[in-house]
This record gives structure tokens, C-alpha cells and sequence, in this order.
């Protein structure tokens, strides 16, 4: 992750009130700097290790994305996996990297026997358009896990059935 640049300026977020989602200006700049490189490697190898799934993309040599899915399942049925990870450096944002991405963990999660993703997005209105484009809806589920915080917004996408 040493030329991974995360660095993301936010404006404008989607706040969830009473089960519906509005916008509000909220600018603040998100970045890693060597120690935050270094705990998102950790984090992924500690997936890894506990049996979920790390997935990336590169170019010429450099990792340009990646993004994970995590155990345990979640879910009253148990019925889910995590997508904790989907990050795509700064250069390579809007080529296609990220839907990728998020593919790859859509198919490993079905393979891994679920029926949904969970994410705990990023409440940026960009990184919101994304995963609506991806068929993500809100989450009647909230998971506090390991990569919750208190602004993100909680989503899911259904997993296409066998055919």
C-alpha cells in the first residue's frame, strides 16, 4: 500500500433520520498517511487469516484497489458476509476499478454460501451514488462491527439467485 493514495475531499454526505437519507454539506478531507496505510494492511490480513477473502487490483505492478469480505456471517438467518473494504487509489477512481472490485466480492460471498452483503458505506453522496449503482438499498440491519462508524450509512445487496 505505499502508493496508494486514499486521499478523498468530501463535501456534501447523506444522513440517515427516521429511515430516509438527506444530503447536508459536511466537507472534510479523508487520507491515509503511512501508519493508516499500515493498519488498513493489517486489517486485510487479518481477514484474510480468519478465512474471509482479499481481493486486488493492480497496474503495471501497483495496487490500484482492493476491498475485502470478512466472517463471521451476520444476519438473523446468518444469511450475510461483510463487505469491509472497497477502496480504489485516487489515480484510478472512475475507470471501472471499483465496480471490479465489488463484483469479485459479490461472487466469493455467494460461493462462500451468502445471500446478501452488508456494508457499512462511507457517507460521502459520491461513494452513496456508487453502491446504488452497484443494487445496494439501505439495511434495516445496523452492524456495529470492526469498520462502523457513527456517520456511515448501512447498506445491503442481494446476491442474484442460482439459475
Amino acid at each position: 500500500l505505499d502508493h496508494f493514495i486514499r486521499r478523498e475531499e468530501t463535501t456534501h454526505i447523506l444522513v440517515l433520520r427516521g429511515g430516509e437519507l438527506f444530503e447536508e454539506s459536511s466537507p472534510w478531507l479523508d487520507d491515509w498517511d503511512d501508519a493508516g496505510r499500515r493498519d488498513q494492511l493489517h486489517h486485510l490480513q487479518n481477514v484474510a487469516a480468519a478465512g474471509g477473502a482479499v481481493f486486488g487490483a493492480f497496474e503495471q505492478g501497483e495496487l490500484i484497489g482492493f476491498s475485502s469480505i470478512a466472517l463471521p456471517f451476520l444476519g438473523e438467518e446468518q444469511e450475510m458476509l461483510e463487505l469491509q473494504k472497497l477502496h480504489v487509489s485516487a489515480p484510478a477512481r472512475g475507470m471501472g476499478v471499483g465496480s471490479a472490485l465489488f463484483q469479485a466480492a459479490a461472487q466469493q460471498a455467494k460461493h462462500m454460501g451468502a445471500k446478501r452483503l452488508y456494508i457499512s458505506s462511507h457517507p460521502g453522496v459520491k461513494a452513496q451514488a456508487f453502491y446504488r449503482r452497484m443494487g445496494c438499498r439501505l439495511s434495516p440491519m445496523v452492524h456495529r462491527g470492526p469498520c462502523w462508524d457513527e456517520v456511515d450509512i448501512p447498506l445491503q445487496y442481494d446476491l442474484p439467485a442460482a439459475t
